[in-house]
């Protein structure tokens, strides 16, 4: 189960993607498109009659953070393993603005280096130790490419810097998104979600 890309989700996840490609079953996470949300109640029951092998969240469009820490429980007593695709907001995770996959029940959390997070192109996972070790020893050359030592170089400094800089990057981030569609909504534009603040993400 991952979010469909009607609602946000990653097409690459989808069924024109890797679940696709895999073939995958996949499902839709229930999702509010008026208020930009997975909510908790539709998902559960979701979780509970689909019971997925594995259970997504995060996406390409993610304006409000996630429900994992309410969802993870059931998520595991019907046997999903949990992810996070923080490619969008890994920057703000890292600032500690937007939400904690790992510390709320995700398994895994991954991404792209490029985005939020404003290091060199290129990918990220992080995982609990169980699944970690899992991922380490499936994780060849058929599936990614060797070490380019410059980018990890490069990457190093970036993780740097979002540790001293992080929280003050992420604040201000937030701020200009929320400014930014605050502006558009008052000259006539149809932004999503005046009443919830439009936005806690980039």
């Amino acid at each position: 189960m991952c979010l469909s890309p009607g609602d946000g989700g990653y097409p690459g996840l989808w069924i024109d993607g890797l679940s696709g490609f895999l073939s995958l079953k996949v499902s839709p996470i229930p999702f509010s498109r008026e208020e930009m949300k997975v909510e908790i109640e539709k998902p559960r029951d979701a979780i509970v009659s689909v019971k997925p092998k594995a259970l997504i969240f995060g996406g390409s469009l993610i304006l409000f953070p996630h429900p994992v820490k309410e969802l993870a429980d059931v998520a595991r007593e019907n046997g999903a393993v949990i992810g996070f695709d923080g490619s969008h907001v890994l920057g703000l995770i890292a600032g500690k603005r937007f939400q904690a996959p790992l510390k709320e029940g995700a398994n895994a959390l991954f991404g792209l280096t490029h985005k939020s997070l404003f290091g060199p192109q290129g990918g990220i996972i992080l995982a609990d130790k169980e699944h970690g070790e899992v991922i380490k020893a499936r994780i060849y050359v058929s599936f990614v490419d060797n070490a380019h030592w410059n980018r990890i170089a490069a990457l190093t400094l970036a993780l740097a810097e979002v540790k001293r800089f992080g929280e003050e990057y992420a604040e201000q981030v937030i701020r200009n998104a929320k400014a930014l569609a605050r502006a558009l909504y008052e000259h006539g534009f149809p932004v999503k979600c005046p009443k919830l603040g439009f936005t806690e993400s980039h």
